[in-house]
């Protein structure tokens, strides 16, 4: 083949071969580039305010959904420590609970604070006994001591109770 054949003429802008099919596939294939471009920035349907494309509608709207399941759960937390603790689990006007689970869970952190000051009352009783009794004993020891003076009297008048017998150097 030429490589200087054209098979398009340009003055009568028309193929010299088989014109209509080349011109309906050139038509097919600007038309799919043009459908590519145009998919490419145009997802979404303002009109309508839906995808175009249903698998991408139906994901976003699941995703919609499970947002919404969780959508201002966190916002207590902005909120001052005093209301989080306190305000929002029931109304004292209509005495009517708001929210069961925090308070629940508020009245069992209470009842185990004060079940812990319990066991420490409980084991600063125990501790304080058996100071005292460690204290007693340690006092009925220092009383029953032998003292060594007890045999001053022995040994200055000569007498070593170790050996039975009298001591050197006393002059005895």
């Amino acid at each position: 083949m030429n490589k200087n054949f054209k098979d398009y003429n340009i003055v009568s802008n028309k193929y010299l071969e088989h014109h209509d099919n080349k011109v309906q596939a050139d038509e097919s294939i600007l038309r799919a580039e043009a459908a590519n471009r145009y998919w490419k920035t145009h997802d979404f349907d303002p009109i309508t305010c839906k995808y175009y494309d249903g698998l991408k509608e139906t994901t976003f709207l699941d995703k919609q959904d499970e947002e919404a399941k969780v959508h201002g759960q966190d916002q207590v937390k902005k909120l001052p420590i005093t209301v989080q603790n306190e305000g929002l689990m029931y109304n004292p006007v209509n005495m009517k609970i708001e929210d069961e689970k925090r308070l629940y869970e508020r009245d069992l952190r209470e009842k185990n604070k004060k079940a812990r000051y319990e066991v420490r009352y409980d084991v600063e009783t125990v501790v304080r006994k058996e100071g005292l009794a460690e204290q007693d004993r340690v006092d009925q020891m220092s009383l029953a001591k032998v003292s060594g003076l007890r045999f001053k009297e022995e040994t200055q008048r000569g007498y070593d109770i170790l050996n039975n017998g009298k001591l050197e150097g006393n002059g005895a």
